[in-house]
């Protein structure tokens, strides 16, 4: 009786969470990463009870996993048939679903689940004995072709046929590859088989939205059960990149160092015609020495020759003269790249940077205001404080150099020659 309320407890509260979660900004909006790309709007602004048969898995939409078809019995596929068989579908495990309210559904879509299930089910006809780890003890349970089906037509079925989904999910795609064996587990023990599972209905624009939101449920592990590995995320950005994904957001998706390098590797692939992506895949230790400034150095070159063929800039003498035209040519090559990514350098002999704490410090220390306005602009993570100074440039690279000159001491050449253009960013 006990542990029946305190079930109870346990769902009414997860329940009445989720439902103040989806409707906090900091909640299920989190994802909303790039302003011009949107991912996803919760229509319906509570969790629900759904019916699993009523939802549709198909795997080659699942954008956050290199290969999405979970077959091999790893422990975490092992724990989550354990954890559903006991207790089944976990009510702190929300699903985000959409169905025909957003663009990207199809019933072309679900005909490709439901033809995924029929061939399934058809295959489990003829299907060996399965033994899988006991629930309940530290045995082992053996289940006939006789049970698995019983267990996959609850799952996905009114327990005599298939049900037609009317929505697809975006995740628990790992936790869904084991339910319908958990519910021939319980089957099998005399127990009712799970047929609800929490959801939540959104709204999704185009496919890049649906990515977004598929791999942000891994990324933060908000029901992801694996994190994503290198390939995953190579794969998914891949995906990512050709629906238009801006650096932003796949910066903010995969964080700041990480979305930038894949960003980067992804642009030098489509417009060098390279294939690191699938060299990577293979062999994903060929990612890591990848330095996202080294690659971006690649893309300025690449845009700059394409802008002074296309006459958009002009050799000005200053910032664009001949040497930096042929250099940018020099570099602006699918040779130079891929001797690159042949021996990258992997950052060793890179000169030291002064500790963060050391450079702040300054701000107390120094004598000379202009590095303490520096340094106070780094702390404050206002950089654009230090536009004041744009207008006075020529004459306080002057007034510095006069100074160091009558001490004796070199400065930096032309300094006061460079055109001063836009603001700091």
């Amino acid at each position: 009786m006990q542990q029946d309320f305190l079930w109870v407890v346990l769902v009414v509260g997860s329940t009445f969470y989720y439902q103040i979660y989806a409707m906090t900004p900091t909640g299920y909006q989190r994802a909303d990463v790039d302003s011009h790309r949107y991912k996803g709007e919760n229509i319906m602004q509570k969790v629900l009870a759904t019916k699993i048969n009523t939802v549709g898995y198909l795997n080659d939409l699942n954008d956050s996993r290199r290969n999405p078809n979970y077959v091999d019995w790893d422990p975490k596929r092992t724990e989550l048939m354990i954890s559903e068989a006991r207790h089944g579908w976990k009510p702190d495990a929300v699903v985000h679903i959409y169905n025909h309210t957003s663009p990207i559904f199809s019933e072309d879509l679900i005909d490709q689940v439901m033809a995924n299930l029929e061939k399934q089910l058809e295959t489990l006809q003829t299907a060996p004995d399965m033994k899988v780890k006991n629930p309940f003890d530290d045995g082992t349970i053996v289940l006939s072709k006789a049970d698995q089906q019983a267990g996959f037509l609850n799952h996905y079925g009114d327990g005599k046929k298939l049900i037609r989904p009317k929505a697809l999910a975006v995740s628990g795609y790992r936790r869904n590859s084991v339910g319908w064996v958990a519910n021939a587990v319980r089957l099998k023990e005399n127990m009712k088989p799970f047929t609800e599972m929490q959801t939540i209905l959104d709204v999704y624009k185009d496919r890049l939205a649906l990515q977004m939101a598929c791999i942000m449920e891994n990324v933060g592990q908000q029901l992801g059960v694996v994190t994503l590995g290198v390939a995953d995320k190579l794969h998914a950005s891949r995906l990512m990149f050709h629906q238009g994904c801006s650096q932003k957001a796949m910066r903010d998706l995969f964080k700041d160092g990480m979305g930038q390098k894949l960003y980067e590797l992804n642009w030098i692939d489509n417009n060098f015609g390279t294939d690191f992506i699938d060299v990577c895949l293979k062999d994903p230790t060929k990612f890591g020495p990848l330095k996202p400034t080294k690659m971006r150095e690649f893309r300025t070159a690449f845009q700059t020759v394409r802008d002074f063929d296309q006459g958009l800039v002009e050799i000005d003498g200053e910032d664009v003269t001949e040497e930096t035209i042929q250099q940018a040519r020099a570099k602006a090559t699918k040779e130079s790249v891929q001797a690159y990514f042949r021996k990258p350098k992997t950052g060793k002999n890179d000169p030291k940077v002064a500790a963060k704490d050391a450079v702040l410090k300054l701000e107390e220390q120094s004598p000379v205001e202009i590095i303490r306005e520096v340094v106070r602009a780094y702390k404050l993570n206002d950089l654009e404080r230090l536009n004041k100074y744009i207008p006075y440039a020529k004459a306080i690279n002057e007034a510095i150099e006069n100074i160091m000159a009558d001490a004796g001491i070199k400065v930096a050449a032309s300094s006061t020659e460079k055109k001063v253009k836009g603001k700091t960013k």
